[in-house]
């Protein structure tokens, strides 16, 4: 099975699969030696990188470009580090509804015979596991060309198992266009209703084996005052209500973010949650300066990791244990590096999780410690 992955077209540039030559055991050998190599240092217990049963079909979320092929047809692909279109109508680690999704787009546009006012566009899909629909936005150089009326008229027509549709032009926000607002998905017996811009896992076969290990490395009691730092659509912090936790409040900077985390508390009926909206590193100066007290906080900052002001701001307020749910572990590396040498935390666990089989991208869970 490993072999066939190497007859990939694109696979020397492609940012998606980037390990596919090698076994997978392999892969996850070479992601937790990287792990020790940069996080051995701070004499943290290193775990092995936690592997995926299925190594197909997993991706529920991407970022899909158009452009031409080597023919001059229009098709779907991936846009290289160089900026370069690739054309690449199938890719294994997309759920299957999504490779029907993108075949059927792609010979609607052929079809109706569209030129320039559709290259150069690009659509993001979300599916849901739950509904087995898709939501769609598409991003047109021009949303206003007729063009863009009658594709949408018969996408609407064909509907190709998808549920929403919003459509942007240049910078401006998402309008919808077809269908329901937003989808929804399940993770842990929670429920969640997802829009265009929703923060979520893109890998939900492997979101329950990620948060699992959060939790056990949490270790939430009922005295817990909990800080979910960027919060996105609230799954930790609903997690730690449902743990016991005596206080929860959910943080984010867009108010979109926090707006969908309240939905999201209405649906699960998680009346001990709180979000706010606010500039994280000014509302934990805050907290410092009033004295309140943070046993736990949850860190999940976006792949840029935390910037100094905000770390400055979690040290001030001197919360007890952090959990850092990180993207990226070079990031990781360098705000641990903070904690440890500015802060005087001790970093007990780090534990891979690999979300993304065959490329370079995985989950880190770090766990800190304030020294006493």
């Amino acid at each position: 099975m490993e072999k066939r992955y190497a007859k990939c077209p694109a696979l020397r540039a492609c940012r998606l699969c980037q390990l596919m030559e090698e076994p997978y055991q392999k892969q996850l050998e070479t992601k937790s030696k990287y792990l020790f190599s940069i996080f051995s240092k701070y004499k943290a217990n290193v775990l092995p990188v936690i592997g995926m049963e299925q190594m197909e079909g997993f991706l529920d979320s991407r970022h899909v470009y158009f452009g031409k092929d080597w023919r001059g047809l229009f098709s779907a692909g991936l846009q290289a580090a160089n900026g370069q279109f690739l054309a690449l109508d199938t890719c294994m680690l997309e759920h299957s509804l999504a490779q029907n999704l993108i075949r059927g787009i792609t010979s609607l546009v052929r079809e109706l015979g569209f030129g320039p006012e559709v290259m150069g566009s690009s659509m993001y899909y979300r599916i849901s596991r739950k509904e087995k629909k898709a939501l769609v936005h598409f991003f047109f150089p021009d949303a206003t060309h007729p063009s863009i009326t009658k594709f949408l008229e018969a996408l609407d027509i064909k509907r190709l198992s998808i549920e929403s549709v919003f459509v942007s032009s240049g910078l401006d926000l998402s309008v919808p266009a077809l269908g329901k607002e937003t989808l929804e998905e399940n993770l842990m017996s929670l429920s969640f209703s997802l829009g265009p811009d929703t923060i979520f896992p893109d890998t939900m076969m492997q979101a329950e084996s990620l948060y699992t290990k959060v939790l056990e490395m949490a270790q939430i009691h009922e005295d817990d005052s909990v800080l979910d730092v960027f919060s996105g659509s609230g799954i930790l912090s609903f997690l730690s209500s449902r743990a016991g936790a005596k206080q929860v409040i959910g943080l984010d900077e867009q108010n979109w973010s926090i707006e969908e985390a309240q939905e999201n508390a209405r649906i699960n009926r998680a009346e001990g949650c709180e979000f706010i909206a606010c500039t994280i590193s000014k509302y934990l100066e805050k907290q410092a300066k009033q004295k309140r007290v943070c046993t736990l906080m949850f860190l999940s900052p976006p792949f840029e990791g935390c910037q100094q002001s905000l770390l400055i701001s979690v040290i001030e307020l001197k919360p007890d244990r952090i959990i850092y749910l990180s993207q990226n572990p070079t990031t990781l590396e360098r705000d641990l590096r903070f904690f440890s040498d500015i802060a005087s935390y001790q970093i007990l666990d780090i534990q891979g999780i690999d979300t993304h089989p065959h490329t370079k991208n995985f989950s880190v869970i770090a766990r800190l410690q304030k020294s006493r």
